[in-house]
């Protein structure tokens, strides 16, 4: 949390990663985010432009791009799209999760 805390956003540049636990993180501290195209947490936890920018990790233009673009911004700004991250990552809670793992569970007659 400190080091959430003194960032002004949060930048994920993995090649590779099914989800990426700690995009929730940074949403739920009110960060801007950066989150390379592979990484699974960016299909639900960035609206494009809103709360964030997708970029491509293994093109160096592209993340020159989108860390030019949030570095570029007004401190009000980057505050503005960081509590959109908040808002997003709020229905992401954890009884979401349990609801949806109980549901599986039905589906697959276990219980």
């Amino acid at each position: 949390p400190v080091f959430f805390g003194l960032a002004s956003a949060f930048i994920h540049p993995a090649l590779a990663e099914p989800w990426g636990l700690v995009v929730n993180e940074a949403a739920a501290s009110g960060l801007p985010l950066l989150v390379a195209h592979p990484v699974g947490a960016r299909y639900e936890l960035l609206i494009e432009g809103e709360n964030g920018l997708g970029f491509d990790p293994t093109n160096v233009s592209d993340i020159t791009r989108a860390l030019r673009e949030i570095a570029d911004m007004s401190n009000e700004k980057r505050a503005a799209i960081g509590e959109k991250s908040a808002d997003i990552v709020a229905d992401w809670s954890p009884s979401r999760f349990g609801e949806a793992l109980c549901a599986a569970i039905r589906i697959t007659g276990a219980i």
